[in-house]
């Protein structure tokens, strides 16, 4: 096995812990508030909810890790690291089946809200609130100047180009030339920055449910989280336009003789926005805890929804199905966070927007 092949599943792997990581901490992230999705007592959840939790976490490792040896193992010897990938796509629906699987067992011990009064806000929100056009006039020459540089330069490529590089910048493996092989990244960076703006146009007009009583508290609290989820997808924005603009030259700082010694200079500089863009997450997710932990500290329960919507959700709070609804987006019922109505109009779009991540990647490994 090649070595640029076995860093391949190390990533795999690598990527496999986190996400395994995510689904262990996922029921216990607010402890008995949000317990599987919903909120239980103190007592259930030291005592049934804790064997419960054992039980869901002996079958998330075991099918984690089952499915990861089985695929590096067949991808090592084989030598052919396409297994790994396939095993740890095939994780996936698995874990979240044994979610929702104990997520039902945990239903049965959900707390009841009491009656309450509920208020409506009568601010509309709009997307030019929370839009910096100086933001988006420096993002849309990123992802678009790159297809006209790549194209100019397209005819002088040679018949064979990198598509991947080291942590040096060196190349280590090579392809034919061809549409997908050249400008894969730059497709990939127009439908990132289209899918966040559309997501972000979205999470402004989301459902905010206020209870009449401190409903000032609750609204300046869901406010504030508002802004701090719109200003993290900014960030990203902007952060993933400059290092993707950055990495697809690559073919051409690797090959055009005039450009190569420009790549040093762009190597350096992609690896230090990659660590920004990723504490950039971690600084806004801490930004998120705080204000619900603010929020709670006044109120008591940060997230209070209608007890009349409790079957409009399932496999423990992920999916959210009423179409007495007419919001596209809402907030989770026991959770941190938002999510889609899957009955909301316009979901249909969003899902086949979501469909052409595999379509691109495919498209893009055809010639790889």
């Amino acid at each position: 096995m090649k070595g640029e092949e076995l860093s391949i599943l190390i990533i795999v792997l690598v990527a496999d812990a986190l996400v395994m990581s995510v689904l262990f901490l996922m029921p216990t992230l607010r402890r008995e508030k949000a317990f599987f999705g919903v909120r239980v007592s103190r007592e259930v959840y030291e005592g049934e909810g804790r064997r419960i939790l054992r039980r869901y976490w002996l079958c998330l490792a075991a099918a984690f890790l089952g499915l990861g040896a089985i695929g590096f193992l067949t991808s090592y010897y084989r030598r052919n690291w396409v297994y790994a990938v396939v095993s740890y796509l095939v994780a996936y629906p698995i874990a979240f089946t044994l979610y929702a699987s104990f997520a039902r067992d945990v239903m049965p011990f959900r707390l009841v809200d009491d009656a309450k009064k509920f208020a409506t806000s009568l601010r509309t929100r709009k997307l030019a609130d929370y839009t910096s056009y100086v933001l988006e006039a420096m993002i849309g020459p990123l992802v678009i100047v790159p297809f006209f540089v790549l194209a100019y330069y397209y005819p002088a490529l040679p018949e064979r180009v990198p598509v991947h590089w080291g942590l040096g910048g060196i190349p280590d493996r090579w392809a034919a030339k061809t549409l997908s092989t050249v400008f894969f990244l730059p497709v990939l960076a127009l439908y990132l920055q289209s899918w966040f703006l559309l997501l972000k146009h979205d999470l402004v007009h989301a459902k905010m449910t206020v209870p009449a009583e401190l409903a000032e508290v609750y609204l300046d609290a869901k406010e504030k989280l508002v802004v701090a989820v719109t200003r993290m997808m900014d960030w990203m924005r902007g952060l993933i336009a400059i290092i993707l603009g950055i990495v697809s030259m690559f073919v051409l700082l690797s090959t055009i003789e005039s450009l190569v010694d420009l790549m040093p200079l762009a190597n350096v500089l992609a690896w230090p926005l990659l660590g920004l863009l990723l504490v950039m997450v971690f600084y806004y997710l801490y930004r998120f805890m705080a204000i619900n932990n603010a929020l709670e500290k006044v109120t008591g329960n940060s997230n209070v929804q209608r007890e009349s919507e409790a079957d409009k959700w399932s496999s423990g709070g992920l999916f959210y199905y009423n179409p007495d609804d007419p919001a596209l987006i809402v907030e989770k019922r026991d959770g941190l966070g938002y999510t889609y109505n899957f009955a909301g109009r316009g979901i249909r779009l969003r899902l086949a927007f979501l469909a052409l991540i595999p379509i691109i990647v495919l498209w893009a490994l055809v010639d790889m």
